[in-house]
């Protein structure tokens, strides 16, 4: 190939060919072109993913009951097919008499509410987590994070058992509220940076800790003879050893076979034992950390803001949304729709749901950093459509135990909730809400 080079233009690793216009207005060019494509792609997968699609209530045929609504909603399905059923479960409830009543009919033979059980089961357990999650997280705040340590005169031994020593460090999984009778329940993203709950944070990376304490946080040395499930500290851990012995084999030293486990030979404590260079170095990094930390800039820009974990609670609010919506404008149609009186078996449960949940959403926006308003969004290309979401669904939330009061009147007082739920129930009923 014959390359050659073109003195006329500039080099590109030059001030003066990085400021060539030409070259920038083509750039802008391109870059505007491949940005709009993007945007344009995007944009036809979101309607294409999110297109009304009509589920069927109930199917005559048994092959087809997996396609039907309560089964999708009921069983383990991709998360966009949950998102689709529940929209077509709050429009059937507004805009389709007659798919309302295949939702109210009794089961041939049996005389059993399947379809109802099933839908209005499934849109109650959805609320019930959200309302587990919220008041986990108002109890995690109120805590500032934390599990209060037990009793100085408690007797209670945490090793007396390896059950009981794990139980005081296990992690939910979720944010579901954990079992532990030692403190306020609170979620398991909490304690990522503290392992332990306890009145102090031991330093466990110090050569100086003590064993029992790098035990139950579980960052133990795999040569230590702490290691593992051994409950004494006079009993070796067997390490691995370089040769497999079955039965009748010798020992390939002297020629015996071995009657126990071989010891493993301790480490030596000059090449485990940090040097003091290190431990002043790591003691600078610390303080280094613990000054920066009050730095209200560093803080800034390196932590969540305050309003993150709040918006991150009513990320998938939408759902949340469609079930409140189908939940009420089902029970208000069944005032004059519901024959057999399905809804009224159910209907005690609906109602403390919702106000248990609105307690809850009421609570969480009491909180300091969670704000009253929406903030105002500028046009753009990026969606912030889940910054207003748990707005959206304290309205959607209100509306819908408006709709259920506004229907029934007072014949919500023959309902049994209990005293509290009866005390709004009447102040929905005479609008002071």
């Amino acid at each position: 190939m014959n390359l050659q080079k073109d003195r006329a233009l500039h080099s590109l690793d030059t001030l003066t060919g990085l400021l060539d216009f030409s070259l920038l207005y083509h750039l802008w060019i391109s870059g505007t072109f491949l940005l709009v494509t993007w945007y344009m792609t995007w944009l036809l997968f979101r309607i294409y993913t999110t297109e009304v699609y009509c589920f069927p209530v109930q199917s005559s045929f048994s092959e087809d009951a997996h396609q039907c609504l309560p089964k999708v909603l009921s069983s383990k399905q991709p998360l966009i097919l949950k998102y689709l059923a529940l929209q077509d479960f709050a429009l059937l409830s507004q805009n389709s008499p007659s798919r309302r009543q295949e939702v109210f009919s009794l089961s041939q033979p049996g005389g059993h509410p399947h379809n109802w059980s099933a839908l209005s089961g499934e849109c109650l357990t959805i609320l019930n987590d959200l309302t587990q999650k919220l008041i986990a997280y108002q109890e995690a705040v109120s805590s500032n994070g934390r599990i209060k340590p037990q009793s100085v005169g408690s007797d209670k031994r945490p090793s007396s058992s390896g059950s009981s020593a794990t139980s005081l460090i296990e992690e939910p999984t979720s944010w579901q509220t954990p079992r532990v009778s030692m403190g306020p329940k609170t979620p398991g993203s909490v304690f990522l940076r503290a392992s332990v709950a306890s009145p102090f944070t031991p330093d466990l990376g110090s050569p100086f800790g003590s064993p029992a304490m790098k035990r139950l946080t579980g960052t133990l040395d795999p040569s230590s003879p702490w290691h593992g499930s051994v409950q004494s500290p006079h009993v070796m851990r067997r390490g691995p050893k370089l040769w497999t012995s079955s039965l009748g084999a010798e020992s390939p030293l002297n020629g015996s076979p071995q009657s126990g486990p071989v010891p493993v030979p301790s480490p030596v404590a000059g090449a485990q034992k940090p040097s003091i260079v290190s431990l002043w170095i790591q003691n600078r990094q610390e303080q280094v950390k613990n000054v920066l930390a009050k730095r209200v800039l560093i803080m800034y820009l390196f932590n969540k803001l305050p309003e993150a974990s709040s918006q991150a609670l009513f990320a998938e609010s939408q759902a949340h949304i469609w079930a409140l919506e189908g939940l009420s404008h089902l029970v208000a149609a069944s005032y004059t729709e519901d024959r057999f009186g399905v809804v009224q078996t159910t209907l005690p449960d609906i109602l403390g749901t919702m106000l248990t949940l609105q307690e809850a959403v009421d609570k969480h926006f009491k909180l300091p950093h969670a704000s009253s308003k929406p903030a105002r969004t500028l046009s753009s290309l990026v969606d912030t459509s889940y910054k207003t979401l748990r707005f959206a669904l304290r309205a959607s939330l209100k509306t819908a135990i408006y709709r259920i009061t506004t229907t029934f009147g007072e014949h919500l007082n023959a309902v049994q909730v209990s005293v509290e739920h009866r005390k709004k129930l009447q102040q929905f009923l005479e609008y002071k809400e």
